[in-house]
């Protein structure tokens, strides 16, 4: 009983995530600007002291080679999950089939003898490609966050090929440190692929497992299951950020991320390697949010609108697409004083949170995007252009928008899934 109610939860949840696509925790707003009517309000005179308010820094950041530290047997691994020897000639017709204990995927003749053929060929080639893939995960994550500039990895190289240096004998943090004060980047990610699990997911041990007749189980918990039936992936990772100014550990965590590879009677090396690279970049979505707080994204208010009734506001702001600005995002909006400090007598700038936050709507560009204005209507006044607006940590409080990869798991995982049948 305690087998199909967990079933049918994790169906319900594989429909939202992996079929239907995932739920937004909150949806991005939709506004039409024409038919708003445009705010005439005076010139904002921003003090000279607080001008410096308005420029962001973007930091460099590299992704150092990722020491893998799994133990991952990949013939072992894949023959352990063969459930029985039906004599099959068609690949799918195998990988389709149950065997009399129902343990997972079913191979034929021809199926055990290919997979035999090319079973070191591919062992050898993920040992010698997944440090690298792992790297190209984080570099993704990093690419889509804004707030950045990433170094490639072919300007790293380029840089220790100067260097006479061989990235694999960088595993000291100050080793790396030095590398980064070369490169001139503020940042250094690096960090370890701790495991790499592969696993077959059976329709027939679901049943089994359930102790239930297959007639019972209901169209949504079938269809769930035949779209997540098959290989999947599971990989921890361990993530350090690295500040090369200070030399110091800014952030560490353990990322540990799931993703469906497909039905086939085995994974080649490709669908295998791919698979690990989204189940890593998937499972850092978790992680989005301590990123953001190093890279932030600031802009202003441009113009703007009100609704014919006075209940709505929308606002136009300098940030866009470029600036990796999502429909959903959210945006703290500052305003500036300048004030004289009493003892020292000297001018400062005073920054000051208003109570007014910004969503990010559909109606998004380049470097503009339209934003709703989320407050009580009595604050609409102190929403004015020129106010600077920054970017609220992405899936954190304010966050807005969490849809897509964010939050753990990855595009197409299976979340409550992680074992168990």
């Amino acid at each position: 009983m305690k087998a199909w109610k967990a079933a049918a939860a994790a169906a319900m949840l594989l429909l939202q995530g992996g079929i239907l696509g995932c739920v937004p925790a909150a949806t991005a707003a939709r506004v039409d600007p024409a038919a708003f009517i445009t705010d005439r309000q005076e010139r904002l005179n921003i003090p000279e002291i607080c001008r410096p308010s308005y420029e962001s820094a973007i930091p460099k950041v590299a992704v150092a080679e990722i020491s893998n530290f799994t133990t991952f047997d990949y013939a072992k691994t894949v023959q352990a999950q063969v459930a029985g020897n039906v004599q099959q000639d068609s690949a799918g017709a195998a990988a389709a089939s149950y065997g009399r204990r129902g343990g997972g995927v079913v191979w034929g003749t021809s199926e055990r003898t290919r997979f035999q053929a090319e079973a070191s060929t591919i062992q050898r080639d993920i040992n010698a490609n997944l440090s690298e893939s792992v790297g190209d995960g984080i570099s993704d994550v990093l690419s889509n966050l804004g707030g950045l500039k990433l170094y490639s990895r072919a300007d790293l190289k380029k840089v220790l090929d100067e260097q006479k240096l061989q990235q694999s004998g960088l595993v000291e943090d100050k080793d790396l440190v030095q590398l980064g004060k070369l490169t001139g980047v503020r940042y250094m990610m690096t960090g370890s692929i701790d495991n790499v699990n592969l696993s077959y997911l059976s329709l027939q041990r679901l049943k089994d497992a359930s102790g239930r007749d297959n007639n019972l189980l209901n169209a949504l918990v079938k269809t769930a299951m035949e779209q997540t039936e098959g290989w999947r992936v599971e990989t921890e990772v361990n993530v350090r950020m690295l500040d090369v100014q200070t030399g110091e550990i800014v952030l560490s965590k353990k990322a540990v991320g799931k993703q469906i590879v497909g039905r086939m009677p085995y994974p080649t090396y490709d669908q295998l390697i791919g698979s690990i690279k989204k189940a890593v970049s998937g499972s850092l979505g978790g992680v989005q949010t301590d990123f953001s707080k190093f890279f932030t994204v600031k802009g202003y208010v441009i113009q703007t609108k009100t609704s014919p009734e006075g209940s709505e506001k929308i606002a136009l702001v300098s940030l866009g697409q470029n600036q990796k600005l999502q429909p959903g995002h959210s945006l703290f909006v500052y305003a500036f004083e300048e004030i004289m400090d009493p003892l020292t007598g000297k001018t400062v700038c005073d920054q000051q949170r208003i109570p007014v936050e910004l969503v990010v709507s559909d109606q998004i560009q380049g470097d503009r995007a339209w934003c709703s204005v989320r407050c009580e209507p009595r604050y609409f006044g102190l929403l004015r252009p020129g106010l600077l607006v920054e970017r609220a940590p992405i899936g954190g409080p304010g966050g807005g928008y969490r849809g897509g990869n964010s939050g753990g798991g990855s595009s197409g995982s299976f979340g409550t899934f992680g074992g168990g049948f």
